[in-house]
């Protein structure tokens, strides 16, 4: 065989090593994104995580807030009905002391 003469068995090893070489380079260049996507993924999950947080320490102060409102309500119509009470029967004095001394004790602790 001359150097310039080329067999079809040598031709075909060819073309399959350049087509081996290539597949190998595109499935390289696949598991570097995928490295990149890693690391991307690793990025979101801690700012989820902070978001996630954030909400929780959120939602704890609401119910917090809810907690205390239902509190004042409740003096709140406490009084109402000492009130209520007061002008239905026109006795009670003692009922709308209560109350008053039940509000002025809730707005102090505040």
């Amino acid at each position: 065989m001359a150097i310039g003469e080329i067999t079809i068995s040598a031709a075909i090893t060819w073309i399959i090593a350049v087509a081996a070489a290539i597949t190998t380079i595109f499935k390289a260049l696949e598991v570097l994104k995928g490295f990149s996507k890693k690391a991307d993924y690793a990025g979101k999950l801690a700012r989820h995580d902070e978001l996630f947080d954030k909400d929780n320490r959120r939602i704890a102060k609401l119910e917090e807030a809810i907690e205390e409102q239902q509190k004042a309500q409740a003096v709140l119509f406490r009084a109402i009905l000492s009130q209520i009470n007061h002008a239905l029967t026109g006795n009670g004095n003692d009922r709308l002391k209560d109350a008053r001394d039940e509000i002025q004790n809730y707005l102090a602790s505040r």
